[in-house]
């Protein structure tokens, strides 16, 4: 899914059009020019432009494909780690840390609800589950605090704001979609955009939104219409592999440089071996049924 959405756009309920290949128009400047008007080097002129020099990327030589094409909204790092992540920062500045634990630590212990007992900026890890924990309590926790009540308008819109954003959150999840989820999807971000101001009046300055993964949010609707639900490409499927495939192997390798990449894949296929063998041995024993 490809978007030529300029920085200062990225706050704006708007797409932009798609491209393959940018056409980069910009003014002659000493950042990107010589005094002769000639480009600077690939790597200075990427860098003037906030742009990430890629040499040649390994789609280069694939003739019949748009790389965009293959690429589709992520839930764990563009809305739990993305958007909502932004959104308890921006509560806790607005309250403070201190405040805002108060209000998680008062709520009443619920099954099926992780209760904050020490609140949360005392987690010393921030993942994606605990970001899907805290939206859980976070909109009835923030309904009862009054210093947000007295703030005025800018208090009101900032609730709304994070109720819309959490509409969104839970409706871009589900496993199943229709023409009414994903109008509801799209009016929850419009409600999002009409309230956000609350949250620049109380903390940030106007460009407070330029932001990649609010932007990214105006692309979930279609993804969805193209892709179906976004729980079939959230990368949090292959997060959970992380673990046994990455740290467990370099906690056993050497951990040099030049070497551990070899060792770590020789761990895995060893173990992959003592997997398949004790699988064999269990259906041999009949305790595995193949099907």
């Amino acid at each position: 899914m490809s978007c030529a959405a300029e920085q200062a756009d990225l706050g704006l309920h708007q797409t932009s059009r798609g491209t393959t290949l940018p056409v980069l128009n910009f003014d002659i400047n000493s950042a990107t020019h010589t005094r002769r008007g000639q480009l600077r080097s690939g790597a200075t002129v990427a860098k003037a432009l906030s742009f990430t020099l890629v040499q040649k990327p390994f789609f280069a030589d694939l003739p019949h494909q748009q790389i965009h094409s293959s690429i589709y909204p992520d839930v764990l790092h563009q809305l739990l780690q993305g958007m909502l992540k932004h959104l308890v920062i921006w509560q806790e500045d607005i309250l403070g840390r201190k405040e805002f634990d108060k209000l998680l630590q008062a709520l009443p212990q619920t099954n099926g609800a992780q209760h904050f007992g020490k609140g949360f900026s005392t987690l010393s890890q921030r993942t994606g589950q605990e970001f899907k924990d805290v939206t859980k309590v976070l909109l009835g926790a923030l309904g009862g605090s009054t210093s947000l009540r007295d703030k005025g308008t800018a208090g009101i819109m900032v609730l709304k704001a994070t109720r819309a954003l959490l509409d969104f959150y839970y409706l871009a999840t589900l496993d199943l979609h229709s023409e009414k989820s994903l109008v509801l999807l799209r009016e929850a971000l419009l409600h999002f955009h009409g309230n956000k101001e609350g949250f620049t009046n109380l903390t940030s300055p106007a460009n407070f939104f330029c932001i990649p993964k609010l932007h990214s949010l105006v692309h979930y609707p279609p993804g969805i219409m193209e892709a179906g639900s976004l729980l079939n490409w959230s990368t949090d499927t292959m997060e959970q592999q992380h673990k046994e495939h990455a740290k467990l192997p370099f906690r056993e390798s050497s951990g040099r440089q030049g070497s551990a990449t070899q060792e770590m894949a020789l761990w895995v296929q060893r173990h992959e071996a003592v997997f398949k063998f004790d699988a064999l041995i269990d259906w041999k024993l009949g305790a595995l049924s193949l099907p």
